[in-house]
């Protein structure tokens, strides 16, 4: 019998070597996928974690304790069998959205659905925002509305996709009551709702 670790395929390395930010871009056999070893990191480089949680039917929970049972079984936890399965099973299904072009075209048509549909939910987050804010702002309660403004566009300015979030800014600049708590704000809230207007009258 031949020494399983010779030849000239590379073995998977360590889970713990394993880069988890990164995507599943590498098509594998089903072979490569069996002969895997566990995968048991539970948090990335940066040490950060999620808690992921499903409800499953009777007899699904009783293969996973049946995999830990096994004689020599690699598992000591359930969570163990659900974290390599959750790995394995994604990396079948990267496959198949690789190999499946009606597949990718629907992911198209949902993300597109979902730019679509954003405008209506940005402008619903502004009006369930604006409306606590307006009550305490007529009421006196004026710090306190600027320092909660302060927190929403500090949040408004950290969205990831640039097209979401201009289109935050444009419609928060809209709002009358906005406009009036950012004159009244820190410099760095008014420079991201009215951008550097000290440049713009420098070039009317």
């Amino acid at each position: 019998m031949s020494d399983k670790s010779s030849g000239s395929s590379k073995k998977p390395g360590k889970p713990s070597d394993w880069d988890l930010e990164s995507p599943f871009d590498t098509i594998v056999s089903l072979e490569e996928l069996i002969n895997m070893p566990p995968f048991k990191a539970a948090s990335d480089s940066s040490g950060g974690t999620a808690t992921a949680g499903a409800r499953l039917p009777t007899w699904l929970e009783r293969k996973v304790i049946h995999m830990i049972e096994l004689r020599g079984s690699p598992y000591m936890l359930k969570s163990d069998v659900y974290r390599d399965a959750i790995y394995i099973g994604l990396r079948v299904l990267n496959m198949r959205y690789k190999s499946d072009p009606d597949w990718a075209t629907e992911a198209k048509i949902a993300r597109a659905i979902d730019k679509a549909n954003a405008i209506t939910r940005i402008k619903t987050e502004i009006q369930q925002f604006a409306s606590p804010i307006a009550v305490l702002w007529s009421g006196g309660d004026e710090e306190q509305a600027i320092q909660l403004f302060a927190d929403f566009i500090g949040a408004s300015v950290e969205i990831s996709d640039d097209w979401k979030r201009t289109k935050q800014m444009q419609l928060i600049k809209a709002e009358h009551l906005f406009r009036e708590i950012a004159e009244r704000s820190s410099p760095e809230v008014k420079l991201a709702v009215f951008g550097d207007r000290s440049a713009k009258d420098a070039h009317p």
